[in-house]
């Protein structure tokens, strides 16, 4: 067993020069076990620099220096510009990522690993990655390693660590101080959990104005509040949304917890959906345009322990989204919906099977 409490000052040191070099409790030698991982290990340390260059997109390698006889420094060589960071210059948050990372790379481990907050420091954007990592070691099978799990025990007053596990709350165990005494509880066993689950939703249309009425539609199909996961690209108008959504995809599922995806596009003049487009797509329909660009990075995303895929919904408003919520544009029915299936009915294909499969969403 090893119990890793991390120190950004002890994690940067350079170190004397070791064949064994093996990572401190502190994350000490942190410099030797990367000099080492690179002439052992040569092909791990190419997919550790590409982690790397992932989860920390301004660096793009470990580089490393001499600063005395016998010595060795790393160093992170930034993406723009190939300047290089002396490890004391970069921040508590960087290197304690890298030092868990390189955890999930180095090849000799005891069976049991504990690491005392392994979220301090790191951006609640990338604490995903770090989970990742931590399920690199328990779960090595699923990134076709050939060794025997490795048990991690972490703890955390992070909550937004512990969001991360909430589809897994059997792997989650909270501890209690009550009269002197410390009790141990798996958070499965907390029946009151449940109320504290929502959904987490990406949304996609063409303005602003757009996506916030997605959003009421979207929980009001699903009977239930959901949580807006929000992410930086912005672009709008149907060839901004059709581009995006491959970009977003992949966002949303390595640097995210979202869940679902849910995006909706005018149909202005272009030709409306139809069954007939399931068996044979046609070019000529937004909606099955972005079905099949949907597709290619879905099937593209690597496999991550305990994290599915996001789950999408389509939905074409004819001719333009406000006919949702005005129910149509001729004058029979230009009224608010009194209900969704008002909705469903006037647009069977462009909404109606936008809502079934956001229906689908709890059962998948």
């Amino acid at each position: 067993m090893q119990i890793f409490s991390f120190d950004s000052n002890f994690i940067s040191y350079p170190v004397e020069l070791n064949p064994n070099s093996r990572l401190l409790d502190n994350g000490g030698n942190l410099a030797g076990v990367l000099d080492q991982l690179r002439d052992k290990e040569p092909e791990k340390f190419e997919l550790l620099n590409q982690e790397v260059n992932r989860l920390l997109p301004e660096y793009d390698r470990i580089l490393f220096d001499t600063p005395d006889t016998g010595q060795r420094s790393f160093l992170l060589r930034t993406t723009r510009g190939k300047h290089k960071v002396q490890a004391e210059d970069l921040s508590t948050g960087t290197l304690f990522a890298l030092a868990i990372l390189t955890l999930a790379y180095i090849p000799d481990h005891p069976p049991l690993i504990c690491i005392e907050e392994p979220d301090h420091g790191i951006h609640p954007r990338l604490l995903r990655d770090l989970q990742d990592a931590l399920y690199r070691l328990s779960y090595p099978e699923s990134v076709g390693e050939k060794r025997d799990p490795i048990q991690i025990i972490c703890t955390t007053h992070s909550p937004y660590f512990l969001d991360l596990f909430r589809d897994h709350p059997e792997e989650v165990v909270i501890a209690s101080k009550k009269d002197g005494f410390v009790t141990f509880e798996r958070l499965s066993e907390r029946f009151d959990i449940e109320s504290y689950k929502v959904m987490k939703v990406a949304i996609l249309s063409e303005s602003e104005v757009d996506e916030a009425f997605t959003r009421i539609i979207v929980s009001a199909i699903l009977g239930e509040e959901i949580e807006k996961v929000e992410y930086p690209l912005r672009f709008r108008g149907w060839y901004g949304v059709l581009q995006l959504i491959p970009t977003v995809i992949k966002s949303l599922y390595y640097q995210t917890d979202a869940e679902a995806f849910a995006i909706v596009v005018d149909s202005d003049e272009t030709l409306i959906h139809n069954p007939s487009h399931e068996q044979t797509i046609d070019s000529n329909c937004r909606l099955c345009q972005i079905k099949k660009v949907i597709e290619q990075p879905q099937n593209s995303l690597a496999l991550i322990p305990n994290r599915s895929k996001i789950k999408t919904a389509v939905g074409l408003a004819v001719p333009a989204i406000e006919a949702w919520y005005q129910c149509g544009i001729d004058a029979p029915a230009n009224r608010l919906a009194t209900d969704l299936s008002d909705i469903e009915k006037l647009f069977p294909d462009g909404f109606g099977s936008f809502a079934q499969n956001i229906r689908g969403w709890k059962n998948s």
